[in-house]
């Protein structure tokens, strides 16, 4: 990782935690937005259970958070995964799901980053 990364994080972070957390309904736009996005990442898209938790404003535009619980090419429900969706302009900007395996994320940037957008608190 540059230094140049590190900051960017880091600044990204301190962006964020500066940010209220004010979760409010996630609109139906907005989950088909994101269901849309993610279906050309799973195995069987439409069996994929969707949770959506919050969405708050993010830059310019907003971040929504959630989980998902979806099935692999055995048809086995993985169980819930978070993930997290930057929306800006009517479009999935950034976006990353927590991976069901180490060796898919092994720096952990995916659940970095899913921290400083989703936090619990």
């Amino acid at each position: 990782m540059t230094k140049r990364s590190v900051f960017l994080i880091a600044a990204l972070a301190s962006i964020g935690a500066a940010m209220p957390h004010n979760p409010q309904d996630v609109s139906k736009e907005e989950r088909d937005l994101v269901t849309g996005f993610f279906r050309k990442f799973l195995v069987l898209p439409d069996n994929a259970v969707w949770r959506f938790e919050s969405v708050r404003p993010f830059l310019n535009g907003d971040v929504v958070c959630g989980h998902v619980n979806y099935q692999n090419s055995d048809r086995r429900y993985l169980g819930f995964v978070g993930f997290y969706a930057e929306i800006r302009h009517g479009e999935v900007r950034e976006s990353g799901m927590e991976p069901q395996l180490k060796a898919e994320d092994p720096a952990g940037a995916i659940e970095f980053a899913y921290q400083i957008h989703c936090p619990t608190s």
